[in-house]
């Protein structure tokens, strides 16, 4: 890394306006994106104070990581809170205009509450619920969403591509559940782990990136009545398409 680069995100789609089911989803995942962003601003200008008044590049790196920490608990709430409108304003949708889940336990609900007096709206409640309880924050979470969805498990949402994401939970977790300290070895004293910019900024920009294919994907599911008049310009997921196909 340059003697104080600048970490940004790439820009999210672009479009006028959002199908009510996504609607909620698509704020978050933009409050996200701005969030991350800000704590990678508020890093560069720490960085750069530092570097102004004492001379030293290596310092100033080393002293600021806990903002990098802070931008990978954002980036994961970010995945969390998309996920979770998707399922509780998406999924009913999808499931109202008749879209099929390609999950087993939607069916164990039906079975459960088939006797209720207003089935249908019960076993959409009970399901929705279920699945957004608790935290989203592995690699299966994720799965068991796009399952839910009726996303295909093919291309960016292929279990290879899902994995992809595997590392950035371990850091999420690492910093949530361990505030970023080594499990002490032997004699030596604890540390915390290291973080490079560059590699933080990679990661956070992979969970953005699921969260935005998350929404474009369920609003691509949703009948067309739906979307009016929402007009999407859907842009390049080509670092992880590339990563899905195995090119480099």
């Amino acid at each position: 890394m340059r003697r104080n680069e600048k970490l940004k995100l790439s820009p999210l789609d672009v479009q006028q306006t959002w199908p009510p089911a996504t609607l909620v989803a698509r704020k978050r995942l933009q409050a996200g994106h701005a969030s991350v962003d800000g704590l990678f601003e508020s890093l560069w200008a720490v960085r750069q104070h530092e570097i102004d008044t004492t001379g030293k590049v290596k310092g100033a790196f080393k002293k600021q990581s806990d903002l990098l920490r802070a931008a990978i608990v954002m980036a994961g709430a970010t995945v969390d809170a998309v996920l979770k409108a998707l399922v509780a304003e998406g999924l009913p949708a999808l499931l109202d205009a008749g879209h099929n889940p390609s999950d087993r336990k939607m069916r164990s609900w039906a079975k459960r509450l088939v006797s209720s007096p207003n089935a249908g709206a019960a076993i959409i409640n009970a399901y929705v619920g279920q699945l957004g309880n608790g935290s989203l924050q592995s690699t299966e979470d994720v799965r068991r969403v796009r399952d839910a969805l009726g996303i295909k498990p093919e291309g960016v949402f292929s279990d290879d591509a899902i994995d992809f994401l595997k590392p950035f939970f371990r850091a999420r977790n690492q910093v949530v559940h361990e505030l970023d300290w080594k499990t002490p070895t032997g004699k030596r004293a604890p540390e915390r782990r290291h973080r490079g910019p560059t590699q933080v900024r990679n990661d956070c920009q992979l969970a953005i990136e699921i969260a935005e294919d998350f929404v474009l994907a369920t609003e691509d599911l949703l009948p067309t009545v739906l979307l009016a008049p929402a007009k999407r310009r859907r842009v390049s997921r080509s670092s992880r398409e590339r990563r899905s196909l195995g090119e480099s």
